[in-house]
């Protein structure tokens, strides 16, 4: 409970990871669903880190974590992990709405700390939690894992190269069939598709424009899911319009038929004043890139296994060799804190039916 901080002796470590000389980064990972072992996977993968402990309040699967993955501590408490004095780094991976307790009791015991997108469920959480990573002189990192992803890291690094030239609009979708918010996850009625997916693509949006969000527009269709008695709408669609004058749409939606090949409907097109890049996730050829010179279909998956495990390992690698290094995490709390403030306000949008100012 969060009434508990105020009686409680968190510890608060004299020295930094890397004063101490450690051979291993020692990792403490919270919340043990599909993300959590995925990322357990992920950390035991990379040289220099040991996952130290887990943390379940299921405690069924806690023991079969703990097993399988030969870990060496199990706590069905929180706060006996965060207050575990041979952990460095914290990786919070309950859902949704449970981050911010989460991660101020980790952020409030000085360890480095990463989050699962999205960051918090209120502007108000993620300034909170990116105050607190100043104040104790510890990192904060959001775990946006679609920027190690290959098609979308080819796709910044044809931006950066500047072969499309500067990106005029956008258009992204990240859609899932209706299984995720029925089945999937038990827990829908406490979150929304914007929180869940549109988080991911508002980070890649921002990454790729190097802008501002002003203002946004959104709407919101909520029908299928609450006769289902799921509280949540089914869909969001929004325009971002930037500072300097680009505009992106977004579409996210928790509604499609179960009939779909895949669970997850990942599009993105970029369009630039030389140039265009098309993004689907969804089969092999999955980034075109088009110029006035040529179109091409690099190939991703000929020497990148494109498998989940492959790009969260290497967004979790790039904090370790951050926090090893003594240097900023490539996505920090402030990116995160940016990206609750534009679904904070697609949402407040869709409610009043007009625009609203970031």
């Amino acid at each position: 409970m969060l009434s508990e901080h105020k009686s409680l002796t968190l510890y608060f470590p004299s020295f930094s990871y890397r004063q101490r000389k450690m051979s291993k980064l020692k990792v403490g990972v919270i919340g043990l669903g599909i993300q959590g072992e995925t990322q357990v996977k992920a950390f035991k993968s990379i040289p220099n880190v040991e996952v130290l402990a887990v943390c379940d309040s299921n405690q069924e699967r806690l023991k079969l974590i703990k097993e399988e993955y030969k870990i060496q501590k199990a706590y069905a408490n929180y706060l006996d992990l965060v207050n575990d004095k041979e952990i460095d780094l914290v990786s919070v991976c309950t859902p949704d709405f449970m981050h911010y307790e989460f991660v101020m009791a980790a952020l409030r015991s000085g360890k480095h700390t990463i989050v699962e997108k999205p960051m918090a469920t209120s502007t108000k959480e993620a300034e909170d939690m990116v105050s607190e990573s100043k104040r104790r002189g510890v990192y904060l990192m959001v775990n946006f894992s679609n920027r190690w992803s290959p098609a979308f890291r080819i796709a910044k690094d044809s931006i950066e190269k500047g072969e499309i030239g500067e990106i005029l609009h956008a258009y992204s979708r990240l859609n899932d069939t209706i299984y995720v918010p029925t089945s999937m996850i038990k827990w829908a009625s406490k979150t929304n598709t914007l929180w869940f997916l549109g988080s991911h693509v508002i980070d890649l949006l921002l990454w790729y424009f190097k802008d501002e969000v002003e203002e946004v527009y959104g709407k919101k269709v909520s029908k299928l899911l609450v006769k289902k008695g799921i509280s949540t709408a089914d869909a969001y669609l929004a325009m971002l319009q930037f500072k300097n004058g680009e505009v992106a749409l977004l579409e996210n939606s928790w509604v499609l038929p179960l009939g779909e090949p895949f669970i997850v409907d990942f599009k993105m097109d970029l369009v630039g004043e030389r140039g265009a890049i098309k993004i689907d996730r969804s089969h092999h050829g999955m980034i075109k890139k088009i110029t006035n010179e040529r179109y091409e279909m690099p190939d991703v998956l000929r020497n990148i296994d494109e498998d989940t495990i492959t790009f969260v390992r290497d967004g979790l690698k790039a904090l370790v060799d951050a926090v090893q290094s003594d240097k900023t995490p490539p996505v920090t709390g402030e990116d995160g804190l940016k990206v609750t403030r534009i679904v904070e306000s697609i949402i407040e949008s869709s409610e009043k039916n007009a625009p609203v100012k970031v």
